[in-house]
């Protein structure tokens, strides 16, 4: 959901599962949708919807000028490579917000950021 002073302005529902996901959950019928917001144009992205480089070149084309995806990615190099490649195919800003912590002998990643256009990195936690 994409909220902003004004309220609610839209949703993206994910549309590539991860692995076991299809057996518990659909993909979305959202679409890639670009949201018009005061801030510029915004579009959403969750999790494996970012692997695949034509989703994010679909709202790209739409003319999102930033890209938000959340996700839950499990002990690997965060950054992900590909956060910063989607960042710099689409010439937009990249905003990722990824989980951070031990769950259930699970550990998440984090490295939560902001990518720009150039794929440099101008904020990161």
């Amino acid at each position: 959901v994409l909220v902003g002073p004004e309220g609610y302005l839209g949703k993206h529902r994910k549309s590539h599962p991860y692995i076991a996901e299809p057996k518990w959950a659909a993909s979305g019928d959202t679409g890639h949708q670009v949201f018009e917001t005061s801030l510029g144009r915004i579009a959403l992205l969750i999790c494996m919807d970012i692997h695949f480089l034509e989703t994010a070149r679909l709202v790209a084309l739409q003319g999102a000028e930033v890209i938000c995806h959340l996700s839950n990615w499990l002990a690997e190099r965060a950054p992900a490579p590909y956060w910063i490649s989607r960042a710099k195919e689409n010439g937009c800003y990249l905003i990722e917000s990824n989980r951070w912590g031990m769950e259930r002998g699970v550990q998440f990643s984090g490295g939560s950021c902001v990518i720009d256009p150039d794929g440099y990195i101008q904020a990161s936690r």
